[in-house]
């Protein structure tokens, strides 16, 4: 027997009423799309039980970790303010954490160091650096040199090894 399904499902189909051609090829179009329709809502409900947990569990793990890192609140934070070339007058803040190695603070003497410094023009002397990397095509100017002018004389706080210095900024570096 070399029938397949689909010719055994046209044998089994009641007769039609109507003998017209075009309404028997509307009515197999009609049937033929409902079944497509029907496939695609069964596989996008079938990635849809792969793709729920797989989106949501990075929002999990943060939502679990929220408030446990020790790093959420800055040990030190330094106000950046400066006025640009342009005269557009600009001010954020660069936070300070003392360096830790397997969640535990290994380097407070650095950030000790740097928040016992006179920071009184510090956003200035960052953009003036900033301006001349700029001009000598330097990649990130502005982070380079306030990294540069903010941990000027720390070098012998921070030791290879001993976890460093982190920091965050919502400094966007504008220099024009």
């Amino acid at each position: 027997m070399d029938t397949s399904i689909d010719d055994l499902l046209r044998a089994s189909a009641p007769h039609r009423a109507s003998t017209d051609g075009m309404v028997a090829a509307e009515i197999d179009r009609v049937g033929i799309a409902a079944r497509v329709h029907a496939a695609r809502r069964r596989r996008v409900r079938r990635l849809s039980w792969v793709a729920v947990p797989v989106l949501a569990l990075p929002g999990i793990a943060l939502a679990s970790t929220a408030g446990t890192d020790p790093r959420m609140i800055p040990d030190f934070e330094i106000p950046i303010s400066y006025v640009t070339d342009t005269g557009r007058e600009v001010s954020c803040s660069i936070e300070l954490f003392n360096g830790e190695m397997n969640y535990a603070e290994t380097n407070t003497k650095a950030v000790e160091f740097i928040a016992a410094q006179n920071w009184e023009g510090v956003g200035q002397r960052i953009y003036d650096e900033a301006v001349k990397r700029d001009a000598a095509g330097d990649f990130a100017p502005f982070f380079g040199a306030a990294q540069d002018v903010i941990f000027a004389g720390a070098d012998e706080y921070i030791l290879p090894g001993d976890g460093g210095v982190g920091s965050d900024t919502d400094c966007t570096g504008e220099l024009h």
